[in-house]
C-alpha cells in the first residue's frame, strides 16, 4: 500500500510537502527475454521466454501482434518450424504490468554445396607488405610470397608488422545446419563463404572476438579469410560450431583447395 502525508496548511506551494511511504516491497515487473540460439534456422529452433513468475503470467504471440490477456499463455520453451516474429509480456488479473519483448526468426534454406571437385588438402595464401588501417583491396595489390599452408595459422609471419594474408581454399561440414563462425583477430579480419561476408572484424584494434551465421548445406563450401596486421600484436584465430560441432577451432582437416 501507499501512503500520501500532506500538511495541514501550505500557504507556500514551495513549502508544501508529499511524503509517499512504502509498505512492503513494490513488485517490478521487467520485460522478458527472448532466447534462442540465433535469429536463423533450418529445420526448427528452441525458443525461451523469460521466467514463468507466480505473481504474473507471461503470454506470447508468433504473427506479430502485440500480446493481449487473450493470447497464449507461456509454460515451457517450444519449438518454431516457420518465420515468426516472437512478441510477448507479462499480465496480471488481465492488464499489461510489463514492456513488450519483440524478437524475429527466420526459416532459411542452407547455401548449397560446391559441386565435390578433386580437392587436396589444405589452403592457399598470399602475402603482402603495406601500411594499412583496414583491410586492403587484395586485388589491387601484388603479392610478396604466396603458397600452401595446412590451415588459418600466422605462424610464417611470427613477429612481422605491416602485413596482409589472404586465405582461400575450401571448407567442408557434415550436415545441414547453421554454422556459427568466429574470427579473434589483432589487428582487422573477414570471413567469407562463398561471396557472402559472415564475420566483420575490420579496423585497428586489439584482440577481438567476432561472430557470423550462416546456414549451409552437407559438403564444400568456398572460405575466404583475410587479414591484416599494423604494429604491436599479431592474432588471427579462426573457430565455429553447428550441428554436432561444439565450439572448436576450424580443423586443418575440414580445409582444401583446387591443385594446379
Amino acid at each position: 500500500s501507499i501512503v500520501i502525508s500532506l500538511p495541514k496548511a501550505a500557504p507556500d506551494p514551495i513549502d508544501s510537502v508529499v511524503v509517499l511511504t512504502f509498505q512492503g516491497n513494490p513488485e517490478v515487473v521487467n520485460a522478458p527475454r527472448i532466447t534462442a540460439d540465433g535469429d536463423i534456422f533450418v529445420d526448427g529452433l528452441s525458443v525461451t521466454l523469460g521466467q514463468v513468475l507466480k505473481v504474473a503470467e507471461l503470454r506470447y504471440t508468433l504473427d506479430g501482434n502485440e500480446p493481449g490477456a487473450d493470447a497464449t499463455l507461456y509454460a515451457q520453451p517450444f519449438i518454431l518450424n516457420e518465420t515468426a516474429t516472437v512478441k510477448c509480456r507479462y499480465f496480471r488479473q488481465g492488464e499489461a504490468v510489463s514492456e513488450i519483448a519483440t524478437r524475429a526468426f527466420s526459416k532459411v534454406q542452407p547455401r548449397p554445396a560446391d559441386s565435390d571437385k578433386q580437392l587436396t588438402s589444405g589452403l592457399r595464401y598470399t602475402h603482402y607488405q603495406g601500411e594499412w588501417d583496414k583491410l586492403p583491396q587484395f586485388r589491387a595489390l601484388s603479392p610478396v610470397s604466396s603458397g600452401v599452408i595446412e590451415g588459418v595459422d600466422m605462424g610464417l609471419w611470427k613477429e612481422q608488422e605491416r602485413l596482409a594474408v589472404r586465405f582461400t581454399g575450401y571448407l567442408r561440414v557434415p550436415q545441414d545446419g547453421v554454422y556459427v563462425f568466429f574470427l579473434a583477430s589483432d589487428d582487422g579480419s573477414r570471413l567469407y563463404i562463398g561471396d557472402e561476408m559472415v564475420v566483420d572484424n575490420d579496423g585497428l584494434h586489439s584482440s577481438t572476438e567476432i561472430e557470423g551465421r550462416i546456414a549451409l548445406q552437407a559438403g564444400v563450401h568456398p572460405i575466404t579469410i583475410e587479414y591484416f596486421q599494423g604494429t604491436g600484436g599479431m592474432e588471427l584465430e579462426s573457430a565455429y560450431r553447428g550441428p554436432g560441432i561444439g565450439k572448436q577451432r576450424i580443423p586443418d582437416s575440414v580445409f582444401f583447395h583446387i591443385s594446379k
